[in-house]
């Protein structure tokens, strides 16, 4: 079946080069200034957009689902805020980049993480690594979750 947009990925590597970034902006965003955290997103969207090292089909069915759900998420945020906008005058849209940026991209990598831990396949010769590797994606987007949220109680 042909695709109607072509959807290219980068390639693995770009993996390693997003993790570097991130952690460069969180630990910037925590120690000098807060706009640093753009620096954060900016390595999510590489860590997000390249490859997997085994890339199979289920894997491609996978993130279609995990990019559907966090499109749902950002589509339902801002009907919320719109509703809010109609039912009180006095309603502030929140512009926080890490509510309209952050949490959909970390969303996405927690989702998309989970789903192949689930689904790791039964004859993976290193499927024990393989599920490591994706509770590993998991605990590094809640804990940046936990390290980019401070910013709001400090």
């Amino acid at each position: 079946m042909k695709r109607i947009l072509p959807f290219y990925l980068y390639p693995g590597y770009f993996k390693l080069i997003g993790i570097v970034i991130c952690i460069a902006g969180i630990f910037l965003s925590l120690l000098l200034h807060p706009d640093y955290q753009m620096l954060f997103y900016f390595g999510l969207f590489f860590v997000i957009l390249a490859k997997e090292k085994d890339e199979t089909e289920m894997t491609v069915q996978i993130r279609g689902e995990s990019f559907k759900t966090v499109l749902s998420y950002i589509l339902a945020l801002m009907f919320v805020f719109y509703l809010m906008g109609i039912l009180y005058d006095d309603f502030i849209f929140p512009t926080y980049i890490f509510l309209l940026v952050g949490v959909p991209l970390l969303l996405y990598l927690i989702y998309f993480n989970l789903l192949l831990l689930i689904n790791v396949e039964k004859d993976a010769a290193d499927r024990k690594n393989r599920r490591q590797g994706y509770l590993l994606w998991i605990v590094f987007a809640l804990v940046s979750a936990g390290a980019l949220s401070l910013q709001f109680f400090l």
